[in-house]
């Protein structure tokens, strides 16, 4: 099987992720690295799928994985808008024994369990040709969230979830990986207007997500 491994958002451009305790585009690089790496060392044929500057990184990244030989798509995210927990988004909900395995090895982090939900108003869920799933890690503005992450361990948890097969702490090359853990909570000195300003595009753009999984019409993401 080869995997698609797929990091959520852009560095740079219309695309960047959320922020809060958490900086959303880089921890979902610090995780996917990882991810990456485990399975590689596991034998494991891998597509990685990271685009760090575009105006549409949706596009980019459904572009490529539709155009791979990949079978399971796996996007990585971390959500906001003050909740907590894990979550996975699949087309219509649908059982996928990977995602499932996952949201479970993911909650045994500590983290809450909030579920395998309908992701068929997301992008890439909608868009992509091979069954697929999008995890919401955890919350980036929730402190709790923020202090229970850790890059490694979320990162076994998901390759534990794919593989079904425990992850050994020296499994894969963690050297590769070139964002450390550190950096993901550090907060760029911005003014309290440019952080407002974030903030609430960030919310904006996550309600939208959130309202069109729920049926609503409110353009594509």
């Amino acid at each position: 099987m080869d995997l698609i491994i797929s990091v959520g958002h852009t560095l740079i451009g219309k695309g960047t992720g959320a922020v809060g305790f958490l900086n959303e585009s880089i921890c979902t690089r610090e995780i996917g690295e990882r991810v990456k790496s485990m399975l590689q060392a596991m034998g494991h044929n891998v597509i990685y799928l990271r685009v760090d500057q575009s105006d549409n990184d949706l596009y980019d990244r459904v572009s490529k994985a539709n155009a791979s030989n990949g079978t399971l798509f796996i996007e990585i995210h971390l959500n906001a808008g003050g909740g907590m927990g894990v979550e996975i988004f699949t087309y219509g909900a649908k059982e996928i024994p990977e995602a499932r395995r996952i949201l479970n090895e993911i909650v045994e982090l500590g983290f809450r369990n909030r579920g395998i939900k309908d992701g068929k108003g997301l992008y890439v869920i909608r868009n992509t040709n091979m069954p697929s799933m999008l995890i919401e890690c955890c919350f980036v503005d929730t402190q709790e969230d923020a202090n229970l992450y850790d890059a490694d361990n979320i990162a076994k948890a998901i390759v534990t979830g794919i593989t079904g097969q425990q992850i050994q702490s020296n499994t894969g090359n963690t050297n590769t990986i070139q964002t450390p853990v550190s950096t993901a909570k550090q907060e760029t000195i911005k003014s309290p207007i440019q952080k407002a300003k974030e903030f609430v595009g960030n919310r904006c753009k996550e309600l939208q997500e959130k309202l069109i999984s729920l049926g609503y019409n409110c353009g594509g993401y």
